[in-house]
């Protein structure tokens, strides 16, 4: 049973960024770089009182402080008083947040700045971790993560009702161009940045953060600290400045796309893709550097790597940004194209020969090295013009064969569809481990499955006795796996030459995509083949047809099919097994993609790999009048579960740029246990709790008392997560479910009242036991703190 912690929920972010700073990065006598931290304030004294005090806590203490009064009340007694550096500033009227920022960026004087609004609250380590990212990664731009802190005001004090989390986003300038994904509490950047791509833009009522943001990814790449290091305010009386400016979003956001309309298309990454036959007697590369620093190494790499060859070109593409290569003489091997609208890239790239990123290691020496030889991409080039982001890439058969996949397959009758899908597996399949969960078959698919692993040491069986449905019984799979990679695998398939070396390659090309899917005959969406031209007996040889005029075409995705799924297994064990509140099937798929991009990660189709689906053969066996039932009401429940803004979900697709992330965070895990029972879900949740994943611990404890409503050790466990989350409602809402003198539940319901002002019941609870239990000092200790209130 889990026990209450007394720290508070700030112990999260102690647990250290890698490059956090040690004993000597901090020592006495050595120069460090000043830090400039510009807050701004209106008529919030008590909360910028509030956020001055965290900065007194500071680990790092070379630092400054500018507050920007916006023409509010004073309050330069509150900030003269610090113990560090601070600087008043005031305007006579009010100028707006960004105006206020300018001001502070001109005054101020610090190798790095890093901004605040006066409801923020940083950690004791939050300028430190960020001044060691800073200094040791070599990036200009570093950000941690922070938590939302929602307060509700209860007599005359504020109180924390719950804390979460709401962004944790790796760098993506793509993603960035679309979304300001990144608080502004959470950024350290280089002062030099603002002389080199301005200060914010004043015509801006709100996103002056994003806008500038924006510029600086176009710039340079950021580095982003995974670790919680501050907090950001809302009142449930709307009175934060997010909630009090929500109808000056929109305008700001219109105003900043079409002032900059070019700059804020995603600007794509390139790699290396296979070349076609020069038709001009030489070799031309192009490349899009990311920045000026990067393009002056490129170019010199280029000219190094060719400097004894006659008929190779670099054509360095500029976006408008290289105005220092425009006022340089460049070698004639080096050719300078303006590219004033990224629609243009297609066309310029399919002129060329290769296209490299120099961000992939030693790329030239690849070109030089594998003219003559089909290439290794390492790198992806994306297509704008198409609906679905197109990714060309070239690999031979050979790459991946040392990544061992774990594929699981259910089955329940229909042996005749088992035995043609597992002999397909045979005959194109190399270095993978199967791990088949019979569902209670009668017709003799068990005494198959019996024989099968006496000849084959690579294949696991599961026999139930009930059919437990598609989410319980692949999720019974999946601790068995030892593959790096995970694939489900429908039992109605015949699997083709290269099927499964082409999605694991897909997968190894991007860290960001964690789940791929083939294309087929019989399926809906973009995994579906229109009329494909060919009888099963000639399958392969379709296959080999369709996967040439495919080769490296891939698509992101909102969602891969359940009937043939790669994950990587690592990305599986954080986001959790198929939610088994989809009964027996549909819609469980799409509710794992959608996790998965909820913690970063991308779906992606690949277009050349196509094997032959036979089409919900158990399902329509089974289920035929109810089939269509249950489809609607797990999409109902879908729909529900994510708040989605759709009424047909049942045939059209979804887009997770619909989903709520701060309603989402909740169920953004769902536990791979291979049991229904209570006790179960309760040792689960308590290895989660161990492990500081309270949001994903509260889930399974959930689930739990969905099982069994009335089970006190669910309740209790649950209202110790809930008192470490400090979400004091849903706290109080687990004491009305447990009885005062189960374990110590009536010490905790007082400090439950403590926290939510509620002093006479604290009182009340107090009194009584100090009679029952005049020896426990505990009690004692509550009064003195009941009397000092």
């Amino acid at each position: 049973m889990m026990m209450p912690s007394e720290e508070q929920s700030q112990k999260a972010h102690s647990n250290g960024f890698s490059g956090s700073p040690d004993d000597s990065s901090l020592q006495e006598g050595v120069t460090h770089p000043l830090v400039s931290v510009i807050v701004r304030t209106f008529n919030r004294r008590e909360l910028l009182l509030r956020c001055l005090k965290s900065l007194e806590e500071q680990i790092y203490d070379q630092f400054e402080v500018i507050v920007i009064n916006d023409a509010g009340e004073d309050v330069s007694q509150v900030v003269n008083s610090r113990t560090f550096p601070t600087r008043y500033l005031t305007h006579e009227t009010r100028k707006g947040k960004a105006t206020a920022l300018n001001t502070g960026f001109r005054h101020a004087r610090g190798t790095y700045l890093t901004i605040l609004d006066d409801d923020d609250v940083v950690y004791p380590d939050h300028l430190s971790i960020l001044i060691t990212a800073i200094e040791n990664t070599g990036n200009r731009v570093v950000y941690t993560d922070s938590l939302l802190r929602i307060e509700e005001k209860q007599g005359d004090k504020w109180i924390c009702r719950e804390k979460r989390q709401e962004y944790s986003q790796p760098f993506d300038s793509a993603l960035l161009m679309q979304t300001n994904y990144i608080p502004v509490l959470n950024v350290l950047f280089d002062h030099k940045l603002l002389k080199e791509y301005g200060y914010v833009r004043e015509d801006l009522e709100v996103l002056e953060d994003w806008e500038l943001w924006s510029r600086f990814a176009l710039a340079t790449p950021f580095y982003h600290i995974k670790q919680v290091t501050a907090e950001y305010s809302q009142r449930m009386d709307g009175s934060n400045a997010t909630q009090l400016e929500a109808n000056r979003f929109d305008p700001s956001m219109v105003k900043i796309r079409n002032s900059r309309q070019n700059d804020y298309l995603p600007i794509p990454r390139m790699g290396l893709i296979r070349p076609m036959a020069s038709k001009k007697g030489r070799v031309e590369v192009a490349f899009l550097p990311q920045s000026v620093s990067e393009a002056w190494q490129g170019i010199e790499s280029f000219l190094k790597q060719t400097e004894s060859l006659s008929d190779i070109r670099l054509k360095v593409l500029d976006p408008g940004w290289l105005i220092e290569l425009q006022k340089q003489s460049l070698s004639d091997s080096v050719e300078l194209v303006p590219v004033r609208d990224m629609n243009e890239l297609p066309e310029i790239l399919c002129t060329s020969d290769f296209c490299v990123d120099m961000g992939v290691h030693d790329s030239i020496r690849s070109i030089l090295e594998m003219l003559d030889i089909p290439l290794v991409s390492i790198d992806i080039m994306r297509n704008y013009i198409t609906s679905h982001p197109i990714y060309q890439i070239y690999y031979p058969s050979s790459l991946s064969k040392q990544r061992q996949v774990s594929i699981i397959m259910l089955t329940r009758n229909q042996l005749d569809y088992t035995e043609k899908c597992i002999s397909s597996l045979f005959a194109h399949t190399d270095n993978f481990e199967l791990i088949v969960v019979d569902n209670a078959s009668t017709d003799g698919t068990v005494e198959y499955l019996s024989e099968l692993i006496k000849a084959n040491p690579n294949i696991k069986v599961i026999l139930n006795s009930e059919n437990k449905g598609f989410g319980a019984a692949n999720n019974q799979g999946i601790p068995l796996c030892s593959g790096d990679y995970v694939l489900f695998l429908n039992n109605d398939t015949i699997v083709t030459e290269g099927w499964l070396t082409g999605l694991v390659s897909t997968l190894e090309s991007n860290p960001e995509w964690a789940i791929a899917g083939p294309v087929t005959n019989n399926i809906v969406g973009i995994q579906k083949i229109n009329d494909p031209q060919y009888e099963l007996a000639h399958l392969d040889a379709y296959s080999a047809v369709h996967q040439k005029a495919n080769r490296g075409k891939m698509s992101v995705t909102h969602r891969v099919i359940g009937f043939c799924l790669l994950i990587k297994k690592d990305v599986l064990d954080k986001i959790g097994g198929f939610d088994l509140r989809y009964g027996i099937g549909n819609f469980e798929d799409d509710d794992l993609c959608i996790r998965a991009w909820i913690h970063g990660y991308k779906s992606v189709i690949c277009h050349e790999v196509f094997i032959h689906h036979f089409g919900s053969v158990t399902f329509k066996e089974e289920y035929q009048r109810e089939y269509a039932g249950m489809m609607i009401q797990n999409a109902y429940f879908f729909r529900d579960k994510w708040s989605l803004p759709f009424e047909n979900h049942v045939l059209e697709p979804f887009y997770v740029t619909g989903i709520d992330l701060l309603a989402s965070r909740e169920n953004a895990y769902f536990p791979p246990v291979s049991s229904h029972s209570v006790p179960t879900y309760l040792e689960e949740a308590s290895a989660l709790y161990e492990a500081g994943r309270l949001e994903h611990c509260k889930i399974v404890l959930r689930i739990a008392l969905e099982l069994d409503p009335e089970n006190l050790d669910s309740w209790y466990n649950l209202l110790v997560v809930c008192m470490e989350n400090q979400d004091w409602r849903e706290a109080v809402d687990c004491l009305n479910h447990l009885p005062e003198d189960y374990e110590d539940v009536a010490k905790l319901k007082v400090r439950v009242c403590l926290e939510i002002g509620d002093f006479e019941q604290a009182r009340t609870i107090v009194l009584d036991h100090q009679k029952l239990y005049p020896q426990d000092s505990d009690w004692k200790e509550y009064w003195n703190a009941l009397t000092v209130v």
